[in-house]
């Protein structure tokens, strides 16, 4: 039925940002009409000026003829009567004078009806919550009801009639003080705060809106970067959710063609290079079998040293690609106790090494490729500078692994060339003293594809510093500190 169709967002990223903002904008502007017309001013007041002059004559003689104490209750009684409010004390608490022809005359009116009767009379205005200007050009509501027939032609309007934000002190012979306003004086700032407090709150649902559509806006790019990230680290990462406007969807969907081509360019690599090595395994196991024919010893020596040589490079070359294939699955290990392990195994054969770091740090990785890339480097320090002190830190964003040795170091122009695969100091291909080349290759290998960095450096006392920096993602730290 049409009737129960969901409303469909519009595709396109600039139709929803432009939503977006007309939905803030109506947002606001519907508030901002509902609290106008809840904390809408009413009209301004007028009252009669005769029928004033009257009220206060009454009102003054009326507490005034009646003893002290009994004043009090003669100003309760006249405050239960509509339009005014009365207040008796010794002292005056009028603020404010001045105001116009309309308090000067009614300041004369009143002195006139009240002489004899009081020594002081003050006419002034008391806060107003509207411009004088305002009772010029607008039609005022007049109070009480029975002056409605009185004249309101804006020419005699100040004779005629008085705004309702005034306040009288009149004192009387005995030297206290009668107060009189309009009822609703006093009020002050409040309705003003209220007004600002509820503008500030409107202010703070609209920016939560707006804020919550934002982020519905971005989460589509928020997953996609998510899964480069991912992506980055590891191949075998699972595709990324395809989602939103229609431009991030292309490149979600592109993102993940990319993706399934290069998994498919490794696995294909690695193929590859089994192959070639399971095929080169025969002509090699054929090349063992007539060495032992030959009848020269030092000849048949170097022979089954070449064969062993290329067996074990094939090796290497296989797992250099298994390695950047990412087959292993990621997993919370202790690596710090994974370092010490490799410590220990080294100390127990012999070999001067050191630890000194944390006793715990849960991190998630590759336990057996992270195992393989730390005993590559130290096997490294301990081989070829006869030693190896291994430090860890625990940065807040950052694991550090530090391994020095006190070997010759390398020449600083190689310092880069040694990650490169095959690539060996040595010029000769005997592998009891430079290897295959490919041990460095694969660590730097293992450690970026846990998003870290290795790096190499002389030391300024002589030997070689290896530097292992891995990223602490927010996840692993808050496991760091429950550990």
């Amino acid at each position: 039925m049409i009737g129960s169709r969901r409303f469909k967002l519009p595709d396109r990223i600039a139709a929803r940002i432009a939503l977006t903002i007309l939905l803030a904008l109506l947002a606001t502007q519907s508030i901002n009409l509902l609290l106008f017309l809840a904390f809408r001013p009413p009209p301004p007041q007028a009252f009669s000026g005769h029928w004033l002059t009257d009220r206060v004559k009454e009102a003054a003689q009326a507490v005034f003829s009646a003893p002290p104490a009994a004043r009090s209750a003669r100003v309760a009684a006249l405050n239960d009567q509509p339009w005014l409010s009365f207040d008796w004390s010794p002292t005056p608490r009028l603020m404010g004078t001045g105001g116009g022809p309309p308090f000067e005359v009614m300041q004369a009116l009143l002195a006139k009806a009240l002489q004899g009767q009081a020594q002081v009379i003050e006419f002034g205005i008391a806060q107003p919550r509207f411009p004088m200007s305002l009772f010029r050009r607008a039609r005022p509501m007049l109070v009480p009801n029975e002056n409605a027939e009185r004249s309101l032609d804006p020419a005699a309007a100040e004779v005629e009639w008085v705004p309702g934000f005034f306040r009288i002190a009149i004192q009387g012979n005995d030297g206290t003080w009668l107060e009189v306003r309009a009822h609703g004086q006093g009020e002050g700032w409040r309705p003003l705060i209220s007004l600002a407090l509820w503008l500030l709150l409107a202010g703070f649902v609209v920016a939560g809106l707006s804020l919550w559509a934002a982020r519905a806006l971005i989460r589509p790019l928020r997953r996609l970067a998510e899964g480069a990230t991912q992506f980055s680290t590891n191949l075998a990462s699972p595709a990324v959710e395809v989602g939103g406007p229609s431009e991030v969807r292309l490149i979600g969907q592109t993102f993940n063609e990319m993706q399934a081509r290069l998994r498919r360019f490794v696995e294909h690599r690695t193929h590859m290079l089994a192959a070639i090595s399971h095929d080169l395994r025969t002509p090699l196991t054929r090349l063992r079998l007539r060495a032992d024919f030959v009848i020269d010893v030092e000849q048949r020596r170097k022979m089954l040293d070449d064969i062993a040589e290329m067996e074990l490079m094939l090796a290497d070359t296989l797992a250099f690609a298994a390695d950047e294939a990412n087959g292993e699955a990621y997993r919370w290990i202790d690596l710090a106790a994974l370092i010490a392990s490799l410590c220990d195994d080294m100390i127990d054969l012999g070999h001067d090494v050191s630890y000194r770091g944390p006793h715990r740090m849960a991190f998630s990785c590759q336990p057996l490729a992270m195992r393989r890339a730390l005993a590559n480097l130290i096997g490294n320090a301990v081989t070829h500078g006869g030693n190896a002190r291994v430090r860890v830190h625990d940065r807040d964003r950052a694991i550090e692994i530090v391994i020095e040795d006190d070997g010759p170091g390398i020449p600083p122009d190689q310092l880069d060339q040694v990650f490169q695969p095959f690539y060996r100091l040595e010029v000769s291909r005997n592998r009891r003293t430079g290897g295959s080349g490919l041990g460095l290759a694969v660590v730097r290998t293992i450690i970026r594809a846990h998003g870290g960095e290795v790096s190499l450096r002389n030391a300024d006392r002589g030997g070689l510093i290896a530097s292992v920096l891995l990223p602490a993602v927010a996840e692993d730290r808050e496991r760091r500190r429950v550990s």
